[in-house]
């Protein structure tokens, strides 16, 4: 299977900036904008990796993670990189088994090197 990571943002710059950054480092990615086009991406294409906003429209982060690995469940084994700017993120980020959350603003450089991390 392709390695390959699931930027999962609303924000537009946000979401451009995280995309072109793990890109230029090398790696496939697909983005989506919300929830209910995360999770179709998801299922259709799998990924080794998510980075995920929790606020998210349509359907919220931690609402994506329960109804994707309720579908497939092999995507308990995908590793989640949270990326909020909500108060909750530390505490939402246990709940789903994130294996890093990052407080908005982030590193670029440090979600990169994450989700390097995590692909290999």
């Amino acid at each position: 299977m392709k390695r390959r990571v699931l930027v999962i943002e609303d924000d537009p710059v946000v979401r451009r900036l995280i995309v072109e950054s793990l890109t230029e480092s090398g790696i496939d990615v697909l983005a989506a904008v919300d929830g209910t086009h995360a999770l179709r991406t998801a299922l259709a294409v799998p990924p080794s990796v998510v980075v995920l906003d929790l606020g998210l429209p349509e359907m919220e982060g931690a609402d994506f993670v329960k109804e994707w690995r309720a579908r497939n469940p092999a995507a308990e084994d995908v590793p989640i990189v949270v990326v909020s700017g909500r108060p909750d993120a530390r505490q939402l980020g246990a709940v789903i088994g994130a294996k890093k959350v990052f407080g908005k603003p982030f590193v670029v450089e440090d979600l990169v090197s994450e989700v390097r991390g995590r692909l290999h």
